[in-house]
């Protein structure tokens, strides 16, 4: 404002202007030099008299204008120096913006009178955190800044133990607070001593996911707000290794870390401080050996022990399942531990020394331990209405319950894209091609709520993003894959729908566990084939019950006044107004949508054969139940909106016969007979002989070729397709 008031005042300085000035700028204000110049010609005179009259007259008006505009911009500055006098609530510079809060994740806050009464106790002990030797400071976080205000059954029972400096093994069930049963303990010894960054860290916390990793240190930070100078860190697989350098050589007192990771500071960071360290946990111990990191353990536990020498440190091993692996893992990490765990029915807590595990692991295996407030259903449907049938129940719990929140999961990482991008361009009923004036009227999404993805093809800002804004989410539909499966603590989930069976049983108990969290009301629901229904049998000799659901009670959700009418939406697929059922209707709309989309197509394919490969991955003790010869490869192409026979399903520019010749593992049937290869039952043998040929042979145990060894077998996996 300033810099253009001055530029103004030398523009229209009202001063005589030199002889020598510029032409243009001459008549910029209406003068030239013929003006200026004298001549002894009369009828020249009065010219000159006319354009000084008119020089003067514009003179005295541009000196009137920058008079006013320079009251102007002196009552400018007043006002901007009083504004400046004035105490202002928030400072701002010019090119300063606000800054975007960082998400964080609160615990839930939870009414002490829906905890007291009989329904909401039973997750939480009659004692207090101040009865527990915990100090003011403590327990004043937890209870007025936390919100929480008595510990759980596995928290009462855990924290006295750690506190008293015993190795603990940590065994309950998903949802009961596992995390803060060793958080409490290690933080209320680290606080009476003096700790400072330049020390290293203290605690070391491996997590075997990423997103469980970022969920423990979200609690931690909130627990550490308390103590200022102790500092939590992270460390994980896809974030920038520089950045992390630069914490651990600053100092992080607590660090919460992946097992690939942190190895591999261990072995390139020398910034990297353990030689005072006095904690060591093993979240998800039972995850941690599943997902592949029993060698990247041992071989941290090892460094820690060489850096470490012989001072005194505390171990603990938390799992919600218990197996020979873990207690192998539990001899190598602890030392004289104690067992805590919590009891069925009368909620009696015991602790088991090492010695008698082995008693109480061949019944933990028997009996898996759920929540008591969870629902379990099942629902048996064909494999060409499975699509529809996720679509009609997605829209029938969010439409019956505004506040629903969903976890669906499923088998592969190219299913969820592709369900991911279906449901994203679904709506019901589909009015488009009635014209746009219906179209804007009656036309909804399929899903009508936010629909997130999370698997282990995204990147680690991806994955961050989506796990953070579904926690934060009062209504959502979160597709996943088995990486959401163990210990994520996500709020409020309603329901967990297993798209596709687990692999095991444990699995199951893993992913039913996402809901009925800390007292809370929950339900899940299995997704079968009829040819899979033997399944329930093997649940329930394991106490696991579920109930069924019929599948026209879920269809109801699309009907709609226009099907009730019998004028549904003309679809190109039947050329006339359609009285079919609405099912078989929302399956058109999904192929027509499919068809229409080149790269929808593409995905829709691999997500089909993807899903074959990973079907044929299955346990040999489960292959009777789930075997590539019982699906129906037509139907099941159905199933991701597919028109073409599965005898097509090779990509653009590639023949069928290179399709399937790049895909057949080279030198795996010298051994194979003619009769094996049309030794098929049913519509298998003359439908879709390559591409079940192609699944066979990356099977495990589904036929016996001759120059493979059975070992090689079942070792073999599914790295091309499967998650």
């Amino acid at each position: 404002m300033f810099t253009e008031g001055l530029q103004l005042n030398i523009v229209v300085d009202p001063r005589p202007l030199k002889r020598k000035a510029n032409s243009s700028i001459l008549s910029e204000f209406g003068l030239s030099k013929k003006s200026q110049e004298t001549t002894t010609h009369d009828h020249k005179r009065s010219r000159k008299n006319d354009s000084h009259s008119q020089q003067r007259a514009k003179q005295s008006r541009s000196r009137q204008n920058s008079q006013t505009h320079r009251l102007s911009v002196k009552s400018t500055r007043e006002q901007t120096s009083k504004q400046r006098s004035k105490p202002s609530k928030f400072k701002r510079t010019v090119l300063s913006k606000p800054r975007k809060p960082i998400p964080q994740i609160r615990p839930q806050k939870i009414d002490r009178t829906k905890r007291k009464s009989p329904a909401g106790a039973e997750s939480f002990s009659n004692q207090s955190f101040a009865s527990m030797n915990l100090c003011d400071r403590l327990t004043n976080q937890l209870e007025n800044h936390m919100n929480l205000k008595e510990p759980t059954h596995i928290q009462a029972k855990a924290i006295p133990v750690m506190l008293s400096g015993r190795d603990v093994l940590i065994r309950s069930q998903t949802g009961s607070g596992k995390t803060l049963a060793y958080l409490i303990p290690m933080v209320q010894k680290l606080r009476n001593k003096s700790v400072e960054r330049s020390q290293g860290t203290k605690a070391l916390i491996l997590a075997p996911t990423r997103e469980l990793s970022l969920q423990i240190f979200l609690v931690l930070e909130s627990l550490l707000r308390a103590y200022h100078w102790m500092i939590p860190g992270i460390i994980m697989g896809g974030e920038r290794k520089k950045s992390e350098k630069q914490r651990l050589r600053k100092g992080c007192t607590i660090l919460v870390a992946t097992p690939g990771r942190c190895l591999d500071h261990l072995k390139t960071t020398k910034a990297f401080k353990i030689s005072q360290l006095e904690w060591l946990i093993l979240d998800e111990a039972d995850r941690l050996l599943d997902l592949g990191f029993e060698k990247d353990v041992k071989s941290i536990i090892s460094i820690v022990r060489q850096r470490c020498g012989a001072r005194r440190r505390q171990n603990a091993l938390v799992s919600a399942t218990l197996d020979s692996r873990v207690s192998q893992l539990a001899e190598l990490a602890l030392s004289n531990p104690i067992y805590v765990t919590v009891e069925d029915g009368s909620k009696s807590l015991r602790q088991i020394p090492s010695n008698e595990k082995s008693s109480a692991e061949s019944n933990e295996i028997d009996n898996f331990k759920i929540p008591e407030k969870l629902s379990q259903f099942c629902l048996q449907v064909s494999s060409q209405s499975r699509l529809v049938a996720l679509g009609a129940f997605l829209r029938w719990k969010i439409e019956t319950r505004n506040s629903a929140k969903i976890l669906v999961f499923m088998s592969t990482c190219n299913e969820v894209e592709f369900h991911y991008e279906l449901f994203s361009q679904s709506f019901w009923p589909d009015l488009r091609e009635m014209g746009p004036q219906k179209a804007d009227d009656e036309n909804s999404p399929l899903v009508d709520c936010s629909i997130y993805r999370l698997h282990g093809n995204l990147s680690q800002s991806d994955r961050t993003q989506t796990y953070l804004q579904f926690c934060k989410s009062s209504v959502g539909v979160m597709l996943c894959t088995d990486v959401a499966a163990r210990g994520l603590d996500l709020p409020s989930v309603d329901w967990v729908i297993q798209y596709d069976p687990p692999s095991d049983i444990v699995e199951y108990v893993h992913r039913i566990g996402r809901t009925a969290r800390l007292g809370r009301h929950g339900s899940a629901i299995l997704y079968l084939l009829p040819s899979e229904m033997e399944y329930l049998s093997m649940l329930s000799q394991k106490h696991l019950i579920l109930k069924p659901i019929e599948l026209s009670e879920v269809f109801k959700a699309l009907q709609t006044k226009k099907s009730e009418d019998s004028r549904l939406p003309k679809h190109a697929s039947y050329g006339f107004w359609t009285r079919k059922p609405s099912e078989s209707v929302l399956q058109a709309q999904f192929e027509d949508i499919v068809a229409d989309d080149p790269g929808l197509k593409n995905l829709a394919r691999r997500a089909f054969q993807s899903f074959i490969c990973a079907y044929a991955t299955f346990p040999r003790s489960m292959k009777s139940i789930f075997h590539v010869k019982h699906l129906h490869l037509g139907h099941v192409a159905k199933n991701f909106a597919l028109t073409d026979p599965p005898s097509n399903m090779h990509t653009s520019g590639q023949s069928r016969e290179d399709f399937f010749e790049s895909k057949r593992p080279r030198n795996r049937n010298k051994g194979l007979k003619p009769a094996t290869r049309t030794s098929l039952t049913g519509d298998l043998s003359s439908r879709k002989p390559d591409l079940l040929k192609v699944a066979r042979s990356r099977s495990i145990g589904v036929r016996s070729y001759g120059n493979v060894s059975k070992k090689k077998r079942e070792n073999f996996q599914m790295s091309e397709f499967a998650a």
